[in-house]
């Protein structure tokens, strides 16, 4: 909890949610929960909450805190602390799948896999009002509040600016594109080592002046690239793509509620909440009084406003991600297998 929060829990009235006394009151609920919540850190630092989604060893957190990170460790439950192999990312939901199947494999933890139950969500008890509770290490919920709004998307009104996020090679000069082969844009013929020459015959002379001449053009327009090869130039046509301000406008009172995230909108569906969080503890999951898992924490949003994921999306997105990290190595793993028949 932020030392400037609305109601910090230290000074919260003895009849208030954010009351100690009345936070241990949601621990048996949170036993569970516990074992399937880490804390993930970059660099040393802790950046945010994970949840663990998948009983082999897969876990996710929020995505934005940890672009560019060079290392990536979690905390469990018991203290105990491991560096962490990054997997895809979910831009629209902003989660980052993390690979804890070695730490299964060989420290033996106490890891438990978030307990979603469907059917009570279809009998009605995620409503309006219902209390809820965001789950960290310690025995109690570090928040409690209740269900403001249920699932919904949330459009935010925001400038939409034009892009075309081609991965550069940073230690160029020139605008050298670097490794296409698992960007959208393999299918555009671009390799890496091609160096864009020009935007709609407008010269680049670098990663920076390509995205200033992008930024120049609107969204959904289709632009020409001249294309160097080596000695060969060539010209491909791509289109723009839009991007919007995910942090949304600013509030003039936004200084006195302590910090927001900075990717707070812009999911396909949100579960609303009014437990305060601090932006760092986004990642982990929320849970009901029976300790069922209703989301993952996603966004502090505003004053009193959370954004949560509905456990339904969170596992089916990271369903799709696992399937994405695994997909190759199964693969690999039978194209062993058939060289190994061969050599028999």
């Amino acid at each position: 909890m932020l030392p400037n929060a609305v109601v910090s829990q230290d000074v919260a009235a003895p009849a208030s949610k954010d009351h100690a006394t009345f936070r241990e009151l949601f621990a048996p609920a949170c036993v569970e929960a516990r074992q399937a919540t880490i804390k993930v850190r970059r660099d040393g630092m802790a950046r945010a909450l994970g949840t663990v989604v998948d009983a082999r060893g897969f876990a996710i957190t929020k995505a934005s805190e940890f672009d560019g990170a060079t290392k990536i460790e979690c905390e469990l439950a018991d203290g105990s602390r491991h560096v962490v192999r990054a997997g895809p990312v979910d831009a629209e939901c902003d989660l980052l799948l993390l690979d804890l199947r070695s730490i299964v494999q060989t420290a033996k933890p106490t890891l438990k896999v978030v307990r979603s139950d469907a059917a009570a969500n279809a009998r009605g008890e995620v409503a309006i009002g219902n209390f809820i509770a965001c789950v960290g290490h310690d025995p109690e919920p570090f928040s409690v509040g209740v269900i403001s709004l249920l699932p919904y998307t949330r459009v935010e009104r925001g400038m939409s600016r034009a892009r075309l996020p081609l991965p550069f090679k940073e230690e160029s000069r020139s605008a050298c594109v670097g490794r296409v082969d698992e960007s959208p844009f393999a299918s555009t013929g671009l390799q890496e080592g091609d160096v864009i020459e020009s935007v709609d015959a407008r010269a680049v002379s670098s990663a920076r002046s390509f995205h200033r001449a992008i930024r120049r053009k609107t969204p959904g327009q289709r632009v020409t690239l001249e294309v160097r090869r080596g000695v060969k130039l060539f010209e491909i046509e791509v289109e723009v793509e839009g991007r919007v301000d995910r942090s949304g406008r600013r509030d003039p009172q936004q200084a006195l509620w302590g910090r927001l995230s900075q990717v707070r909108f812009g999911f396909p569906e949100v579960l609303q909440h009014d437990a305060v969080i601090d932006p760092n503890e986004c990642g982990g999951p929320v849970i009901d009084i029976e300790g069922r898992f209703l989301g993952v924490n996603i966004a502090r949003v505003g004053r009193v406003e959370t954004h949560a994921l509905p456990a339904t999306l969170v596992l089916e997105r990271a369903r799709r991600l696992i399937e994405r990290m695994t997909a190759p190595s199964v693969k690999k793993d039978s194209e062993a297998g058939s060289k190994s028949d061969k050599t028999r």
